[in-house]
């Protein structure tokens, strides 16, 4: 997707029923590594909607219990979130 976009283009990407984020924050990972891999600046945003208003409030929260780090590398742990106690919140970025 990336090498048909100039540079400086905008992407987005949009995840139906993304619950509690997990789905949303994982394709703005995936997008960020490869923005990075190829090298060029994009812009981009990642729309997550749920019917569930309390999972959309959750999700925008961005706080998951510290078990999700047997699911994640450390490298994304190390790099997308930061510890908080007993779980993991996403970093701004």
């Amino acid at each position: 997707m990336l090498r048909d976009k100039p540079e400086g283009s905008q992407l987005r990407a949009w995840r139906p029923g993304c619950s509690s984020g997990e789905e949303a924050y994982s394709v703005a990972m995936v997008i960020m590594e490869c923005i990075q891999e190829s090298g060029r600046r994009y812009e981009f945003q990642v729309f997550g909607t749920d019917l569930d208003a309390g999972a959309i409030a959750k999700g925008r929260a961005g706080l998951y219990p510290a078990s999700i780090a047997k699911d994640i590398s450390p490298e994304r742990l190390e790099r997308f979130f930061s510890r908080a106690e007993s779980s993991y919140k996403i970093k701004k970025m």
